[in-house]
């Protein structure tokens, strides 16, 4: 019996390989892979690593038990496990939302131990992840945070401060290699097998050359919001909401995202010297990256001087392109049409004034969303 565990990383078409596996469990079946449904009828297990990162090891030991009988009945010797939250556990469960947890990597490797330790004896064990350059999975994984339930409110360089331990891609891949064994983890670039992700992953992880039978390759999901709206959910994210305000609200946004689409610009979040201080800083450790594992591919930055004299600067939401999202987000609320103009009327003649554009525009949503 052989565990194949995917660990992400975030942003590298995770949730698209999930939903393609999710999609395509009988075509698995039958190629001698097993991936193992789940009740609330999620194709992520991501759920695991926040088990583990709290500690709550119970149903982790439970999950891979029950796996493993489940596999041994279905007679394959192959389950394939994905969630991209294994990755760097202590970065996503504590230190994106300022919990306490002492020394980070210290805290890290007993996650990563632990979970070893909550696995089967006797299986063999195989780990799967792709890496991205730095900025772009930056970048990316800010869009991803703020666009959250309970998103994060922060600018990009406060993110950087919550998160730069994700990006030393050598350090934590190190404490995989040390507590599962260097010859069970595999990595690869993303950005060399994003074109044909599913097809990559199967032939890379599964062993799996020929795709007849499978439906939806090429399938992308989990897209983002347009810098607009982006800076509109900052603001929600600002506003105290209950938990089912934030869950509805959270709904709202991302069918707003389907019917405003998003045309691309401005997601350049770094600015040319910060990207190039970025990859300064991890110029060591992208280099031992290179050299354990070839696969990986090149993360160090190239032409950043070109990029730099094309970067425009985001120069910020606009009263006008506030006005339509508010309108649009309030019209999914399904108000009367005589609430929803008193609403905004509410909204546009304090904007209308631009002063203090933020503030005011934040207690005008706080308020809308009491009514």
């Amino acid at each position: 019996m052989k565990i194949v565990l995917h660990i992400g990383t975030h942003k590298t078409g995770t949730s698209a390989l999930q939903s393609f596996c999710g999609l395509n469990r009988e075509a698995l079946l039958a190629r001698g892979v097993l991936y193992p449904r789940l009740a609330n009828k999620s194709n992520s297990f991501n759920f695991l690593a926040a088990r583990i990162a709290f500690g709550q090891a119970d149903e982790v030991r439970r999950f891979f038990a029950e796996t493993v009988k489940a596999a041994q009945r279905a007679h394959v010797g192959t389950i394939l496990v994905s969630g991209e939250s294994f990755y760097a556990m202590t970065s996503l469960f504590y230190r994106l939302y300022d919990r306490p947890c002492g020394d980070y990597w210290e805290h890290e490797r007993r996650c990563i131990s632990e979970l070893r330790s909550f696995l089967p004896a006797g299986v063999e064990y195989a780990i799967y992840c792709y890496v991205r350059r730095q900025d772009r999975f930056l970048e990316s994984l800010y869009n991803q945070c703020v666009k959250h339930m309970e998103g994060f409110d922060g600018d990009i360089t406060a993110f950087l401060g919550r998160m730069h331990e994700t990006l030393d891609y050598a350090r934590q891949l190190e404490i995989w290699g040390e507590v599962f064994g260097g010859d069970a983890l595999h990595v690869r670039s993303y950005e060399s097998a994003a074109a044909r992700l599913q097809e990559n992953f199967l032939a890379w992880a599964l062993n799996i050359g020929q795709t007849e039978g499978f439906s939806r390759l090429g399938k992308r999901v989990n897209e983002r919001l347009s810098r607009d709206l982006l800076e509109y959910k900052r603001i929600l994210n600002r506003i105290e909401l209950s938990r089912a305000d934030a869950a509805t609200a959270f709904v709202q946004v991302m069918e707003l995202a389907r019917i405003m689409g998003d045309n691309g610009s401005h997601h350049e979040y770094l600015s040319p010297g910060e990207r190039q201080s970025l990859f300064e800083r991890f110029a060591a450790s992208n280099a031992k990256m290179v050299d354990r594992y070839p696969e990986a591919g090149s993360l160090i930055l190239s032409g950043t001087a070109s990029r730099a004299l094309a970067w425009t600067p985001y120069p910020g939401l606009s009263v006008e392109d506030a006005l339509e999202i508010t309108f649009r987000h309030l019209r999914l609320s399904r108000q009367p049409k005589e609430r929803l103009q008193s609403m905004l009327r509410r909204v546009y003649y304090p904007l209308r004034r631009r002063h203090g554009f933020v503030d005011v525009f934040v207690r005008c949503i706080r308020n809308l969303l009491r009514i």
